[in-house]
């Protein structure tokens, strides 16, 4: 009869690379077990979150944004697709999709990423590994704003599809190198 509630953050660091510039980097775990409704809201925090913190900032860095964000495409139909949308519309873009429908050459488009729950692929993210269930999804991005370029993404971990990796958590990782402007 109990309610505990579980406040989720974001994490900020600001990192200068040598011979590069500086970066912004944003680390964050939305809710799973919320309502839709709950999840934009802290969604739409988090991005006036970042928005603040990369105006505030001198110069015209660019922002990495991370983490599990409980948003699943294909999930009800799509139900959750626009709070993908809304990351997007703050100016970001996909990192590990960008780089993977460029580099698949016609191959792969946002829609085969992940499309199936009952048969993981390679771009999966959660249920994937032997420590969580089925229903593979991805649900896990790494977001960029202003990088010059992704050479390269990829999904980590994900034991379903590459067994020679090791189980490290219910999540696979994801994986991109940028380059700075």
């Amino acid at each position: 009869g109990q309610v505990i509630r579980i406040s989720r953050n974001v994490l900020m660091a600001r990192l200068k690379i040598p011979d590069q510039g500086k970066i912004n980097i944003y680390g964050t775990h939305l809710c799973a077990s919320c309502e839709i409704e709950e999840r934009e809201e802290q969604l739409d925090e988090l991005l006036e979150f970042v928005n603040r913190m990369d105006m505030n900032m001198p110069g015209d860095n660019p922002s990495v944004l991370g983490g599990d964000f409980n948003i699943d495409r294909f999930d009800n139909e799509g139900a959750e697709k626009f709070l993908y949308e809304k990351i997007l519309a703050a100016g970001f873009i996909d990192a590990y999709a960008e780089s993977i429908i460029t580099n698949s050459g016609g191959q792969e488009t946002l829609d085969t990423l992940c499309e199936d729950e009952d048969n993981a692929d390679e771009h999966c993210t959660v249920g994937v590994s032997e420590l969580d269930g089925p229903n593979a999804r991805r649900i896990d991005y790494i977001f960029a704003r202003r990088p010059s370029a992704i050479r390269d993404a990829k999904v980590v971990f994900n034991t379903l599809v590459n067994d020679s990796e090791p189980t490290v958590s219910d999540h696979a990782g994801v994986f991109t190198s940028m380059n700075l402007p």
